[in-house]
């Protein structure tokens, strides 16, 4: 009796063992989230649902890299009806605001250097703009517990038509996060968090946004660097999503 019961401890320590792997990066599957207008809030996480062949756990590290990618199919908010073809999260979003999908991926360092109880947010955008004749708002936010569980979350969703807004149904999409280790910081770097006062050990200097509307109208992007656009693209926006 003594042996069977060692016997099942180690069978049983031999099926857990691999949702204790760490890894350097992880793989949240999004295929068939759906966010309604208005909505709870929406989560998945690297543990529940992570991508065929995805750990479940992200290694502590200094800093991450993260990338959100997903093909959309907006339904009838009554019926549930497929509303034309399905759209990229980029073009959507770009849709609300052009330059958008650029936030969808990037670098974080993490000033933690670890992953201390309660875990960090590692990274939150706020997406607002017109689309569908309404004005859509959403956050998106990537969260790793202090057990490296990754989170991908949809917050605050809010639309002036309310529930005649489309549904955004994911046909398919991932979250992608690993680890990253950053540049030493140098005196000719500047690095700041949350605000633009310098971070411990960078140097003094002066920094503004691009798009502050001091240095006046913004031209054309690639191939219409010369022209203004027409509507004018608007300015002060990096600075109302850095807040």
């Amino acid at each position: 009796m003594r042996h069977m019961n060692r016997t099942v401890c180690l069978i049983a320590a031999a099926i857990a063992s691999p949702a204790l792997a760490q890894s350097p990066s992880v793989e949240i599957d999004m295929s068939g989230v759906l966010v309604d207008f208005p909505s709870p809030d929406v989560f998945r996480d690297s543990l529940n649902d992570p991508a065929p062949g995805s750990d479940f756990f992200i290694l502590p590290a200094d800093g991450y890299s993260f990338s959100i990618e997903g093909l959309l199919q907006l339904r009838d908010p009554l019926f549930g009806l497929p509303l034309g073809d399905p759209v990229l999260l980029t073009d959507l979003l770009d849709q609300l605001e052009p330059g958008n999908s650029r936030l969808l991926s990037g670098w974080i360092r993490n000033r933690f250097g670890g992953l201390p109880a309660g875990g960090i947010v590692a990274w939150r955008e706020r997406f607002e703009g017109g689309a569908f004749g309404a004005v859509l708002g959403i956050d998106l936010e990537i969260t790793i517990a202090d057990t490296g569980v990754v989170t991908i979350a949809v917050r605050n969703i809010e639309s002036s038509l309310g529930a005649l807004t489309p549904t955004l149904d994911f046909v398919n999409g991932s979250t992608v996060v690993g680890t990253w280790i950053p540049s030493t910081a140098q005196l000719t770097e500047w690095h700041f968090d949350g605000d633009f006062t310098a971070a411990d050990g960078s140097d003094n200097s002066a920094i503004r946004y691009l798009d502050d509307g001091a240095f006046g109208p913004i031209l054309g992007g690639i191939g219409n660097e010369d022209n203004l656009p027409n509507p004018a693209t608007p300015t002060g926006i990096t600075e109302a999503q850095s807040s």
